[in-house]
């Protein structure tokens, strides 16, 4: 019998069609470990997406209906976005409920091609509702996307909400060296 982690894996590469990398996030003597999951090209050419195994392997109070994993999907090829996101979950797991709305500040940028230094957690864009559901043995996953930002861009969500800024047709959420949208109002 396969385990959760292969479970999930398998569900990842059969939607994936590419060979995934793996970077494994946490200390080599913690268990269970937190591992980047990379795909090059996915869902199109000239994006990289990543995705956390290790999240969802240690339970938060605030998870009733499944736990999540994360994944980022950008148009770069710098692994430096999905192993941010292996960080966060890594050091905020049993933490942090990486619920949708969170917006989680990474300190830092999170590469040295943008400004960004921040995320919010919002539902998948790169992939339909079904696959972003995988049931395991003994939890469900929920897979919730990670889009970074400009610090500046919190304090705007704050003052407009998550949905006015998560709908404006006008950001590229896949674009790492767009322009700042909170300098434009």
């Amino acid at each position: 019998m396969q385990s959760w982690a292969e479970q999930y894996l398998n569900h990842l590469d059969e939607n994936a069609g590419v060979e995934p990398e793996f970077f494994r996030v946490s200390e080599p003597d913690v268990f269970p470990p937190v591992t980047i999951v990379t795909y090059r090209g996915v869902p199109e050419d000239g994006l990289i997406s990543s995705f956390t195994l290790g999240l969802s392997a240690v339970a938060h109070p605030d998870w009733k209906f499944g736990r999540p994993e994360l994944c980022i999907s950008v148009e770069s090829q710098d692994l430096a976005w999905g192993l941010a996101i292996g960080e966060m979950a890594y050091k905020l797991r049993g933490k942090g409920p990486f619920c949708y709305g969170e917006i989680i500040r990474f300190g830092t940028p999170i590469s040295k091609e943008s400004e960004m230094s921040a995320f919010f957690i919002f539902a998948p864009s790169i992939m339909d509702k079904e696959l972003s559901e995988v049931q395991l043995p003994d939890w469900k996953v929920n897979i919730a996307q990670m889009y970074p930002i400009y610090l500046g861009e919190v304090d705007l969500i704050e003052r407009i909400g998550l949905q006015d800024f998560f709908l404006n047709k006008k950001i590229d959420f896949y674009n790492v060296k767009r322009e700042d949208v909170s300098k434009r109002t």
